[in-house]
């Protein structure tokens, strides 16, 4: 049902410098947390942004 999330250029970018970042070792718990965190946020706002706000009964899920 779901295929994928479509982020923009500068969610991309943010995405592959947390990858990144999360590969490092040795970090600590706040960089962690505060990547993880990041991630989620950009996935809930990707997520949430592109539902729509209207119904259209000619365009059912099922």
């Amino acid at each position: 049902m779901c295929k994928g999330f479509n982020l923009d250029e500068q969610q991309k970018a943010t995405l592959k410098a947390c990858i990144v970042e999360s590969q490092t070792p040795g970090r600590s718990m706040i960089a962690r947390l505060r990547t993880s965190l990041t991630m989620i946020v950009i996935g809930m706002y990707s997520a949430s942004s592109r539902v729509p706000m209207t119904y259209d009964k000619n365009n059912k899920l099922f």
